[in-house]
């Protein structure tokens, strides 16, 4: 299991009839139309024509499945992943995530040793750090 990532800041992004167009500075990209697209600030799911120009993304693919988060911002501050451990309720124990109904979530349904994103604004301390997610994304295991 190989998770994809790269960020970057956005210089165009628009909807194609078949596939998502995203353009840094650097380099193009044709993302599956089937991407979500997360706001980092509210983990709420957010539509292209929203989008701010000049904004910073960090993607994920994994599975053949994409998730795009979105910030203003060049850093991605709170965003964990990993494998979820159902026991623990750790990903990869490097934080523990107590959820919500207040917990947006994306993907398939949370269970043990799926692998997982989790959007903390505030965490604690401890160790590991423990947190309620603003918003997961979790994605299909491929079987």
């Amino acid at each position: 299991m190989t998770v994809h990532t790269i960020e970057g800041k956005i210089e165009q992004l628009q909807m194609e009839k078949t596939y998502i167009y995203l353009q840094t500075k650097d380099f193009i990209m044709h993302l599956s139309i089937t991407t979500e697209v997360i706001d980092w600030e509210t983990g709420d799911t957010i539509s292209l024509h929203k989008i701010p120009a000049q904004s910073y993304f960090r993607l994920y693919r994994l599975y053949g499945q994409y998730v795009l988060f979105i910030s203003e911002k060049s850093t991605f501050y709170g965003l964990y992943e990993g494998i979820y451990d159902e026991v623990t309720s750790c990903i990869s124990d490097v934080c523990m995530i107590r959820h919500s109904a207040q917990t947006k979530k994306y993907g398939a349904r949370l269970t043990d040793g799926a692998y997982v994103i989790a959007l903390c604004k505030i965490t604690t301390r401890s160790i590991p750090p423990q947190s309620t997610p603003t918003a997961l994304f979790v994605f299909r295991k491929n079987t």
